[in-house]
Formats: structure tokens, C-alpha cells, sequence
């Protein structure tokens, strides 16, 4: 995947020259092969956000520092910065002009176009006054909303306590005292520290693991990068669950899981793009719908969801559902709806399978299942049918009779020829 745009992209070749790679790469112009531009695995949990919460890193500073040397790593106030960096990529020719500003004992960063981040790495910023400052991505705000900032909440208070460096760590003497009042918000207590300078308490820069163990606990679900297992994650119960590339936390999955099935028990289903879970990716919405029904949970009938069973229906698409059936073989005709209400209960019922058609008319699951068995009764398999046998068998108008063809071909009775005229019987 090439960063910036997500675009997919496939190596070709790679030759080795000294301490270089040279890359033969398809699916990207030369133009978006530039200096700053991020070439990743599609299985690495890499998103594109204009906004991230950041760690300082701290390196080679023994346990109860002073605080002029934590001060000196963290910004007291908004402050421009030329661009930034990964350890290992430029990307000042990429992004530049963007802000940072302290966030408790956290940083927050707002660059001026989306910018590829990934928890538990590096990110090297250069401030106005030309002196490079490193910071550890916490995770890329892309969601927003109220759900970012009681992540960011949390993770201040997460900060507070000493925690993110987890047992490889020095813990902070001054974990007792709340960062901000976000923090209360998260569980802290209020307690106004003695000294100005205790009031931003020192954070140990947090290893990847711990990391990906916090947003786990608080989101429910992550996307682990290669190498790293769910094993690896300490404090978390044994039983984690898997969907896809995505580790998900027991009862937050069984919440999400009655939330989909809740969203799909609408008549006329749920398609994954209308399904919304606040502080959820659509990514893990499509990969928990497609689990639900290799479950039986869920049906999935031409990219839309149902609940297992039968299409719940509403009275007044019910009542559609018996005009379509008393209407017989000759269906009811599109032409002859005027109301946008009464069209979008025809489609949902088509969409549960309950009635066939929506090109000129709508005929009911009964005529087209009667109409299979006649043709299975009087045809082989592998038997082609003319307009004229079709016309022999079914009767009525042109109209009923294409609609009816149609409706066999999607049943799978019917395979229209190359010449748009016979059929061939599956």
C-alpha cells in the first residue's frame, strides 16, 4: 500500500545495492513516487489521519529526572513545526506547516493533509526553532467525535499513573496527582498537586506492546502489526477472539455482534455502509458482518445483511408482500406506483427474496418457484430454451415473460446465451 491515498500497489522486482533498496513497483505513477511517500504491507495497521495523540520519548533519563529536562521535551503551549519524520522515513517534503500542542503530559498533533501513522512508532518532530524532538504515536485520531476525545482522556490518565512503559519502565514519583481535568473524566481523583511544576507528571515513553494492550482495553478490538501476537499483550484475559486480521476483546465483540444483528432486523436488511457503531472502523463492521454468517447468525443476499430466519417485515410491508401475491402471474406493475414509500417497500421485499422483478414489475416468491418447477418438469439439464418455448410454457405478455426469465436467471435456473435470446438450463 502507497502512503499518501492508500493506493494499492504490487512489487515487481528488488535488487539490493550496498546499504539500498532499488524497487521495480506497478499501480503508481512515477509522479507519486516521491520523496516522503511510505510503501507498506497491506496486513501492517497503517491509517492515514490528520490529527495524532503522541508519547515524548525520554531516551537515557534516570528514573525522578527534574522537571526542567521534561519541560524541555514537551511544549508548554501551540507551537508551528516544518514537518516531521519516522525514524526511518523523510517526510518533510510530504507534510509540512503542521501544529503541535501539550496535551496534559501527552502531545497532540494536527498536520494540514492526512498523514500515514501507526501506534507504538516514531515520529520525529522539528519545531520552530530547529531542534528535531521525538515522539511515540498513540494512535491516529481518524474517527473524531466524542469517542477520540475519551480516548484522549483516558490516555492522559493512562499517562498520569506511570503505566504506558510497562514493566520495562521506571514508574513516575509524581503518578499521583491528576494531568488534567479530562483525566477525571476517566476514573482519576481530583487532587490539586503542591508545586506548578508536579502538575504535568513525567510519562515513561510506552513500548509498542504496552501500547496496543491500551487501545485494546479501551476500543475493544485493534489490528496487531506482523510479529506482534495477541499472547504478547499482558493484563488481558486468555480468551481474546479473532475476526479477520482484527483481535477483539470477548464482550465487546458479543455487543457488537446484537448491534449488527439489531441493524440488519429492518426490513428490506442492512447493507454494511448504513451499519454504524460509534468509535468502530467500517473495515471491522464488513469483517464482523461476514463472520455472522459463516456463523448462521446472519444472511448475506447480494451484499446485504438479514438476521437468520425469516426477513422480519413491518404491517405496512406485509400488506405489500399480499398485493404482490394476489396479483398472480401478471405481478404488479412498476409503472402503476407513484409513491416513493410504497417503491422503497417493493425493493426492501425484493431485497429479502420475498418477491422477484423491480425491472417492469414485481411477481411473488410463488409464481417464480412454480415457474422453476415447470421448467425443471419439461427440461434437462443443459437444454436450450427459445423466446418461443418460453413463450409456450409461461403465456401471458412479453413483459410477465422477461420478468419471469429474468427472475429464473437470478434463481439459477436460467443461463442467458451470448446472444441475449436463449437460455440455457442449469
Amino acid at each position: 500500500v502507497l502512503f499518501p491515498g492508500g493506493r494499492l500497489v504490487r512489487i515487481k522486482s528488488a535488487v539490493l545495492r550496498g546499504g539500498r533498496a532499488e524497487l521495480t513497483i506497478k499501480g503508481a505513477r512515477r509522479s507519486a513516487l516521491r520523496s516522503g511517500t511510505v510503501l507498506a504491507g497491506r496486513d501492517w495497521p497503517v491509517e492515514e489521519s490528520r490529527e495524532a495523540l503522541l508519547v515524548p520519548v525520554r531516551e537515557g533519563e534516570s528514573e525522578g529526572g527534574g522537571d526542567a529536562s521534561f519541560r524541555s521535551v514537551l511544549p508548554s503551549g501551540p507551537r508551528k513545526v516544518r514537518g516531521g519524520a519516522f525514524r526511518d522515513f523523510n517526510r518533510e517534503e510530504l507534510v509540512g506547516g503542521a501544529r503541535f500542542r501539550g496535551e496534559g503530559a501527552l502531545v497532540r498533533v494536527r498536520f494540514p493533509s492526512a498523514y500515514p501513522l501507526m501506534p507504538g512508532t516514531d515520529l520525529n518532530i522539528i519545531d520552530d526553532f530547529g531542534s528535531p524532538r521525538r515522539f511515540r504515536v498513540l494512535f491516529g485520531d481518524g474517527g473524531g467525535g466524542e469517542s477520540a476525545k475519551r480516548l484522549a482522556a483516558a490516555a492522559r490518565a493512562w499517562g498520569s499513573r506511570g503505566k504506558p512503559g510497562g514493566k520495562r519502565a521506571p514508574q513516575s514519583r509524581r503518578r499521583q496527582f491528576p494531568i488534567s481535568p479530562g483525566s477525571r473524566a476517566a476514573g482519576e481523583t481530583s487532587v490539586r498537586p503542591p508545586h506548578r511544576h508536579l502538575a504535568r507528571p513525567a510519562v515513561n515513553s510506552p513500548e509498542p506492546e504496552a501500547i496496543f494492550t491500551f487501545l485494546l482495553q479501551f476500543n475493544g478490538f485493534i489490528r496487531l502489526p506482523p510479529g506482534l501476537a495477541a499472547d504478547e499483550l499482558h493484563g488481558l484475559p486468555q480468551n481474546l477472539e479473532h475476526a479477520g486480521d482484527w483481535t477483539l476483546l470477548p464482550e465487546r465483540r458479543r455487543k457488537m455482534d446484537r448491534l449488527l444483528i439489531r441493524g440488519c432486523s429492518r426490513p428490506g436488511g442492512a447493507a454494511p455502509a448504513n451499519l454504524r457503531i460509534e468509535g468502530t472502523p467500517e473495515s471491522l463492521i464488513e469483517v464482523l458482518l461476514v463472520d455472522l454468517a459463516r456463523r448462521g447468525l446472519a444472511v448475506e443476499r447480494n451484499g446485504w445483511f438479514f438476521p437468520a430466519g425469516e426477513p422480519p417485515l413491518s404491517p405496512f410491508h406485509r400488506s405489500w408482500l399480499h398485493r404482490v401475491e394476489d396479483a398472480g402471474s401478471q405481478g404488479v406493475r412498476l409503472r402503476m406506483i407513484s409513491s416513493e414509500a410504497d417503491r422503497e417497500a417493493l425493493e426492501a421485499l425484493g431485497r429479502s427474496g420475498l418477491i422477484h422483478g423491480g425491472d417492469t414489475l414485481w411477481l411473488s416468491r410463488r409464481t417464480v418457484s412454480e415457474a422453476a418447477a415447470k421448467i425443471r418438469r419439461h427440461c434437462p439439464r443443459g437444454k436450450s430454451v427459445s423466446a418461443a418455448e418460453i413463450r409456450e410454457f409461461f403465456g401471458g405478455s412479453r413483459v410477465v415473460r422477461m420478468e419471469l426469465a429474468a427472475a429464473l436467471e437470478a434463481e439459477g435456473v436460467f443461463k442467458l446465451q451470448p446472444d441475449g435470446i436463449t437460455r440455457l438450463v442449469l
